[in-house]
């Protein structure tokens, strides 16, 4: 009798990590930790496991178009119901996850589906952290830390969220006066600014300037780098990069500084 093959079931690519009320707003939001399996493709970052937060109930887009992305960006002035400048391209990968999720195709999951893959983990490809329950991300961070893995995270809510989060997350920082007032309240912040205060950055706050250089193989990727975690690996007071994105976005970017203080 000839003995039939058991096939192995292959892993999941994402997995649902939290679905319930957003800690931002009490609206729907949904947690899913992709490419599991297949890692990110992007330049910067390099392979890496991500964490896309987004509204359960609404479709991405029409959610950045009707100012409902609230309930995972918070009050975020890169959201289009803002200034309109984030580098976050809803319209295509994030509304790719958004479609699969409704299919069904994203089973339950847990952390350890998250320390189990080969990858670094980006928390918060879109999406605030303080979104999800403080307990989830504390689940999420220490599971990390203790299989000895990379990540990377940003929080724009970083003043009026849960405070604990700053021993896992950076400080998103649009101004030099934000930075200042991260580090003071015991925030590791990033920040993005123009190309003429990098330096100021560096040399007032103590920043360094992000590694990474684009057409340059020799500088670290996301994947490989540990200084935007948060407080967990503290070797610098922060990290500063130029704002990037798309020409128009960094165009928004740059009128939205013309009506705000700087520091000199």
């Amino acid at each position: 009798m000839t003995k039939t093959k058991r096939r192995r079931t292959a892993p999941a690519n994402g997995v649902i990590i939290y679905e319930g009320p957003s800690a931002i707003d009490g609206k729907p939001i949904v947690a899913i930790a992709t490419c599991l399996v297949n890692p990110s493709k992007n330049d910067k970052t390099g392979p890496m496991a991500q964490l896309i937060i987004m509204r359960s109930d609404i479709h991405p887009m029409d959610a950045v178009n009707e100012g409902e992305d609230e309930s995972v960006c918070g009050s975020c002035p890169a959201r289009k119901v803002n200034d309109n400048w984030c580098y976050v391209l809803v319209g295509k990968p994030i509304a790719q996850v958004y479609r699969a999720y409704k299919a069904g195709k994203y089973p339950k999951g847990t952390v350890k589906d998250i320390v189990q893959t080969r990858w670094s983990f980006r928390h918060g490809t879109y999406g605030n952290p303080s979104a999800l329950p403080y307990e989830v991300n504390e689940a999420i961070f220490e599971a990390l830390i203790s299989a000895g893995k990379n990540w990377t995270a940003y929080e724009h809510e970083w003043r009026t969220c849960d405070q604990r989060l700053s021993k896992y997350v950076m400080a998103s920082c649009e101004t030099l006066e934000a930075a200042q007032e991260a580090v003071t309240k015991g925030w590791r912040p990033y920040l993005a600014c123009l190309p003429d205060e990098v330096e100021t950055a560096k040399k007032t706050f103590g920043l360094i300037r992000c590694p990474y250089r684009l057409h340059d193989v020799s500088t670290p990727q996301c994947a490989d780098c540990k200084l935007c975690s948060g407080n967990s690996h503290k070797v610098s007071a922060g990290i500063v990069a130029p704002v990037h994105g798309t020409n128009y976005k960094v165009t928004n970017y740059t009128r939205m500084r013309e009506s705000l203080r700087v520091v000199q």
